[in-house]
């Protein structure tokens, strides 16, 4: 007889809300940030550049066949994805507000901002063989999971007070990583009686990761710095050329886990095992 079982589940949830506002013990209140005017401390009041934000969305699906190919062995296929992002996450370390650097630098800044956009993508497939005769039951199967997590930050903190003069350029930090993993696995029981069962089992998985980042300074527009071999790091092309960098890279990891035991019922309520 062949009996087919499906079931599927899905959500979707959304969350908007806000960070937390940092409230400054000293508030800036005019002047550069070079040479600051300081205002009287408000346990109520927050001088933040930018709106606090955190956008959050997770969805998901999963599907789950089940088929009887006879009263002792069962298939189950179970397939799912998933996703998740931050998009997009404000926040501003300093609670102040945005003003000139200094005199001969005008630009308003703020002493630390960030605009964050986090993402990730999965997808699961289990292919599951249950079984069992006699004084023998079994589960064995493959599994493959890929992920995809991105991440775009952009972010700066300024220091009126470095060795130069000059704002700090914001680092768009850009990272993006991908996983395979796969794995094939099995593990049985053998009842000598009711009361005595050995198990015997063993996994075998490889899983690969890519990793891409590279670290982009832009102006305070958000646009990319133009890219001057060569020019002092005084200059922004030549800030550019001394400090953006791409890095890739990627490293497979294999492993074989087995394992081993013994289980004994002494009685109704008590019951004993050891593993390796």
């Amino acid at each position: 007889t062949e009996i087919y079982t499906l079931s599927l589940h899905d959500a979707l949830p959304i969350y908007r809300s806000g960070t937390d506002y940092y409230i400054p013990k000293q508030p800036i209140i005019g002047g550069t940030l070079a040479k600051p005017i300081f205002g009287t401390f408000n346990p109520n009041r927050s001088y933040a550049s930018q709106y606090p934000l955190n956008h959050s969305r997770s969805e998901g699906l999963s599907l789950k066949i089940n088929y009887t190919i006879n009263p002792a062995l069962i298939l189950h296929s179970i397939s799912s994805g998933r996703g998740f992002a931050q998009d997009p996450v404000n926040y501003n370390n300093d609670g102040q507000p945005l003003v000139p650097y200094s005199a001969s630098y005008p630009t308003p800044v703020s002493i630390s901002d960030n605009h964050i956009v986090y993402k990730e993508n999965e997808a699961t497939q289990e292919l599951q063989l249950q079984g069992g005769w006699n004084k023998v039951d079994f589960t064995s199967g493959f599994y493959f999971l890929y992920e995809d997590f991105s991440s775009n930050r952009i972010g700066y903190v300024v220091s009126p007070t470095a060795a130069t003069a000059l704002p700090a350029y914001p680092e768009d930090q850009i990272g993006d990583t991908g996983t395979f993993n796969y794995a094939v696995y099995a593990q049985g029981n053998y009842h000598f009686n009711y009361k005595l069962t050995l198990t015997l089992g063993g996994r075998y998985t490889d899983e690969h990761r890519d990793f891409n980042f590279a670290g982009v300074y832009d102006d305070f527009t958000g646009k990319p710095l133009p890219v001057t071999p060569g020019a002092p790091t005084s200059t922004p092309g030549g800030y550019a050329a001394a400090y953006d960098f791409v890095y890739q890279d990627g490293k497979t990891w294999r492993s074989f886990t087995p394992k081993a035991g013994l289980s004994y019922q002494f009685r109704p309520g008590i019951y004993g095992y050891g593993s390796i």
